[in-house]
């Protein structure tokens, strides 16, 4: 009975031994974690914390501090995608690619409504990809206008040689190819609608010059 009553005292002295070192590394782990979220190391405490937490399920102030970790490990993420969306945003309006600039500030503000700079970011692109589009439409009429001016004066050679005495078309003498009293060139190309209106001016494609008179 003696023997007995010692293998029990041994026993619980183990026992206790054992609670006060696996108390004592809690603290030890708590410190450790509270370290890191006064550091801002969120997404670590968070799995630290989780881990401990299997181990040590009812400790109230271990659940605080892996619940806190976990709100600003989330907060962050959140400003992290927040920061990337409007980086893609301006890279796409550096290269010119608008429309898709604009889509993807649209993407985004489906995740954060109301962001004052997702929404300046889709105005502008908007407002860009329009200008863009304008100035293409004021290009590809001034080339189709050139290209009505180069036929009609083809005409006009042609029927020049066929009937060497007579005077060309739309031609005032001394061959310049300007009507009476239009503007002589500069020496430069003018831009788009510019030389859609100079062409214009010699009087042929009448019907697309009408339609850029509208876009200008």
């Amino acid at each position: 009975p003696q023997d007995v009553a010692v293998e029990n005292l041994l026993r619980l002295a183990q026992e206790e031994q054992s609670i006060e070192a696996r108390r004592q590394r809690l603290q030890q782990d708590l410190g450790k974690l509270r370290a890191l979220v006064n550091e801002g190391k969120h997404a670590e405490a968070l799995k630290s914390g989780e881990l401990l937490l299997t181990e040590f399920p009812d400790e109230f102030e271990l659940a605080e501090l892996v619940k806190f970790a976990r709100a600003e490990a989330a907060r962050a993420e959140q400003a992290r995608r927040l920061e990337q969306a409007i980086r893609t945003a301006r890279d796409l309006m550096a290269k010119g690619s608008f429309d898709h600039a604009a889509r993807a500030a649209e993407k985004a503000l489906a995740e954060f409504p109301g962001n004052a700079d997702l929404s300046s970011l889709r105005a502008d692109a908007r407002k860009q990809q329009q200008e863009k589009e304008r100035r293409e439409q004021l290009e590809q009429l001034a080339e189709a206008g050139d290209r009505v001016v180069r036929r009609q004066e083809l005409r006009e050679d042609i029927h020049a040689a066929d009937r060497p005495g007579e005077p060309r078309a739309g031609r005032a003498r001394g061959g310049s190819g300007r009507p009476e009293g239009a503007p002589a060139p500069v020496g430069r190309t003018p831009p788009p609608c510019h030389r859609i209106l100079l062409n214009r001016a010699t009087g042929h494609g009448a019907a697309i010059y009408r339609r850029v008179e509208r876009v200008c």
